[in-house]
């Protein structure tokens, strides 16, 4: 998941504003999942953007900011958000995206993941982007959590599980179905 956070940062290199500082934290260890590159590359570069535009004035944000990508892994013993114990214990990828820009208000954080809900100007989006993030995660058989408040920025975290050692070797081999990823997500 590095390189792939690392290429979507290079693509977006131009797109980002001066004003807005990027950190890197990587810092997981096992960075192995099972799922398709390009929808987790897209995954992340959804996240980027949405962080970017939190950040932008011409939307209500603020005026550049900081833009954190995180990565940790972790074993999942924690407590699930309500509906989200499908999730087996385990090894999990913990991908984190932080910005500083203009949050999200309660009244509306319950509808952001809805495909075409967008808060922002027709001529500026389309509101798919946290949608597809949204169907990303879950059909890599994780979850996706977002804590905001109105002016304190946002952060949303996405657990994928991680790739258990002895797999890695037939996972670099073989496509793997939705179903295969469900199968493997339940230990069988």
């Amino acid at each position: 998941i590095h390189s792939t956070i690392s290429e979507t940062l290079q693509l977006l290199g131009r797109t980002i504003e001066k004003n807005i500082s990027i950190v890197q934290k990587l810092e997981a260890v096992r960075t192995k999942v099972l799922g398709d590159p390009v929808q987790l590359q897209q995954m992340v570069l959804n996240l980027v953007i949405n962080a970017r535009d939190a950040m932008s004035v011409d939307v209500g944000g603020t005026d550049g900011g900081q833009l954190t990508i995180e990565t940790r892994d972790l074993p999942c013993k924690l407590a699930l958000p309500p509906g989200e114990q499908r999730l087996r214990t385990g090894n999990f990828l913990r991908i984190s995206v932080k910005d500083t820009g203009c949050g999200i208000p309660s009244d509306i954080k319950d509808k952001i993941f809805e495909p075409f809900f967008t808060t922002k100007d027709p001529d500026r989006g389309t509101g798919m982007g946290l949608a597809m993030v949204y169907g990303i995660a879950k059909s890599h058989c994780g979850l996706i959590n977002v804590q905001s408040e109105p002016g304190k920025g946002a952060t949303f975290e996405i657990l994928l599980p991680l790739i258990e050692d002895g797999l890695t070797a037939e996972v670099e081999k073989t496509t793997y179905s939705r179903d295969d990823l469900t199968r493997h997500q339940r230990g069988k």
